[in-house]
C-alpha cells in the first residue's frame, strides 16, 4: 500500500553503473528484467516514507546500447523519458569522460519530460581512491544547468542510496 506513485527515469552513459544500481539488493524485490528486452529499459520498484506519506518509485532504468548518441534513437529514448516525475543522471566518478556526456543526459530530459527535478548521482564511491572527477566539477555542472541536487553513491554498497532516494522523493513532493 502506498499513497504516492513516482515515475523516475535512471539515465546515464555506458559502464556507469546503471544496471548494479537497477538491480540493487536495496530496492523492493521486484524486478522485471524481461521488460529489457523490449524497451530497453529495466523496472525497478523503491517505497520510502518521507513525512508519514508513503511512496512507492518506479525505476526505468534505460540502457545505452539500444540508445546511441543519432537522432533516430535520441527519438526512441524521448518516448521513455516522458512522463516521469523526476531523473537520475549517473556518472562514474572514476571516469572523466562520463561528466561529458552528463549535459545530452540532462537535454534528453528536458527536452521530453519538462522541467522535471534531476538528481546527479555519482556513482562508484567504493572506488573513491581511483577518483577522477572532482566534487568541485559536478557542483559546475549542477549549477551551470539548474541541477537541484547531487549525491554521490555506491551501488554496490548502498552507501548513500537511501540517501539519494529520499532528496529525489523530496523534490518531486515540493
Amino acid at each position: 500500500m502506498y499513497d504516492r506513485l513516482f515515475y523516475i527515469a535512471v539515465l546515464g552513459s555506458e559502464h556507469v553503473g546503471k544496471k548494479t544500481f537497477a538491480k540493487g539488493k536495496f530496492l523492493d524485490s521486484f524486478r522485471d528484467s524481461d521488460y529489457m528486452l523490449t524497451t530497453g529499459a529495466e523496472i525497478s520498484l523503491k517505497t520510502i516514507e518521507i513525512d508519514e506519506t508513503i511512496v512507492k518509485l518506479q525505476l526505468r532504468t534505460f540502457s545505452c546500447a539500444q540508445y546511441r548518441w543519432d537522432k533516430n534513437r535520441k527519438g526512441n529514448l524521448g518516448i521513455l523519458v516522458r512522463g516521469a516525475h523526476g531523473a537520475i543522471v549517473l556518472y562514474d566518478v572514476t571516469s572523466s569522460k562520463s561528466i561529458e556526456q552528463i549535459p545530452p543526459w540532462i537535454q534528453i530530459v528536458r527536452d521530453y519530460a519538462g522541467d522535471i527535478p534531476i538528481l546527479l548521482a555519482g556513482n562508484k564511491l567504493d572506488l573513491n581512491e581511483q577518483r577522477k572527477i572532482s566534487k568541485e566539477q559536478i557542483e559546475t555542472i549542477k549549477n551551470e544547468y539548474n541541477i537541484a541536487s547531487a549525491v554521490e553513491i555506491s551501488a554496490k554498497t548502498g552507501e548513500n542510496i537511501e540517501k539519494l532516494f529520499s532528496t529525489l522523493t523530496n523534490l518531486i513532493l515540493n
